[in-house]
């Protein structure tokens, strides 16, 4: 399971406004062709709406598939 399971971290926090972004990525290889990919994207808010604050409402969550040749 070692080649098969990938976890991504990502975040970034603004300090003028202290508002934050967060992704958090997960892909499964079943073989070598054929992946599943899930993960977020949060947005958060803080002192002021700023420049990730006013995405805060698009938070999301995806799943994919992918077939590679």
């Amino acid at each position: 399971m070692n080649d098969t399971l990938d976890l991504s971290f990502s975040g970034l926090l603004v300090f003028n406004d202290f508002d934050s972004a967060i992704c958090v990525n997960m892909k499964y290889k079943m073989t070598d062709q054929i992946g599943i990919i899930a993960g977020t994207n949060i947005f958060l808010s803080g002192i002021e709406e700023g420049t990730f604050g006013k995405f805060k409402n698009l938070s999301s969550i995806y799943m994919k598939a992918e077939y590679r040749w």
